[in-house]
């Protein structure tokens, strides 16, 4: 009779639990959809119909985000690393979209590949490029041919032959770059961070120290299609744009963190005035778009090295 009473008791027990458990999870999907709802009127409002993917992390996989459906679709085959802290996060992933938007560049300890959504990599082989730096899927498009560029061993920069590794182009044939480099638009001004943590602009092809646009404690150097450089100030409260062209440079207003939140890993979109980054450097990992000239954004989830692919 005790026996029965306890497996009674036991049973009730479960069951009040799965019906908690179960308006739990009700609640939670209830709350998911009306913020998906939101964000899907939220990227109307911004980008009309055009449709988007959001390339991320959540270590150790690689996800994209397509929107406005806001459907999530974990990449097969990819595992990366890092996470949050000082020495993991300098090893994730930092994902790029192609051009067209059909493959993105992506890295892990084993070095840089290339992939498509199906998950089928092929990794990036060249003696001359650092690898173990942040590379990225340049704008820089010559006779139909695509480039990831990225470092060279001796400070340089190089850009790759997607399709044939053999075959390269010497961006800046100096020795003065130390991680963050990317080519304008234009193909015609580089952007880099220097061995004294400087931020530099240089002309493509030279061998000289680029023009010196921030001393100290400014990061993480961006260009983007239509030729505005841009880097994160030491207080991560803003991204510091910049026009360049043959006249030089003009300063443009800068792109403000949202309210109470600091900018990290800010980059361009292939649509010139938006683009994406993370909440912040210590673990903080919101993910929000921006609309570059108006500094509206949209938070659609967490993740890390977000990058944007929108329909043209």
């Amino acid at each position: 009779m005790k026996r029965i009473e306890f497996l009674l008791k036991i049973l009730v027990l479960f069951i009040f639990f799965s019906f908690y458990s179960c308006n739990e999870k009700r609640d939670n999907i209830i709350v998911q959809n009306k913020r998906f709802i939101t964000i899907q009127a939220q990227w109307k409002k911004m980008f009309g119909d055009k449709k988007g993917k959001l390339i991320f992390a959540k270590i150790p996989y690689l996800y994209i985000l397509y929107l406005p459906e806001m459907k999530i679709y974990k990449l097969p085959n990819i595992k990366v690393e890092g996470g949050k802290g000082r020495f993991n996060r300098g090893k994730t992933p930092r994902p790029f979209w192609s051009t067209d938007g059909k493959r993105f560049v992506f890295r892990n300890s084993q070095g840089v590949f290339v992939s498509n959504e199906k998950g089928e990599t092929t990794k990036i082989i060249n003696s001359f490029m650092d690898t173990s730096i942040e590379t990225r899927w340049s704008w820089m498009v010559e006779d139909k041919i695509n480039y990831v560029v990225g470092p060279t061993l001796k400070g340089g920069m190089i850009a790759i032959n997607i399709n044939n590794n053999n075959l390269s182009k010497q961006l800046y044939q100096g020795n003065d770059i130390k991680y963050w480099c990317e080519i304008t638009g234009d193909k015609k001004y580089i952007v880099y961070y220097d061995k004294k943590h400087d931020i530099r602009v240089v002309k493509r092809g030279s061998k000289n120290k680029g023009i010196l646009i921030s001393k100290g404690q400014s990061c993480r150097p961006v260009a983007s299609p239509n030729n505005i450089i841009s880097y994160l100030n030491h207080s991560h409260d803003e991204y510091l744009m910049f026009m360049i062209n043959d006249k030089g440079l003009t300063p443009l207003p800068p792109l403000k963190a949202p309210k109470e939140e600091e900018l990290y890993r800010f980059n361009w979109s292939n649509l010139s005035d938006y683009g994406v980054h993370m909440f912040g450097s210590r673990g903080n990992s919101k993910i929000t778009i921006r609309e570059i000239s108006s500094n509206k954004s949209i938070y659609v989830l967490d993740g890390w090295d977000p990058d944007l692919w929108i329909e043209n």
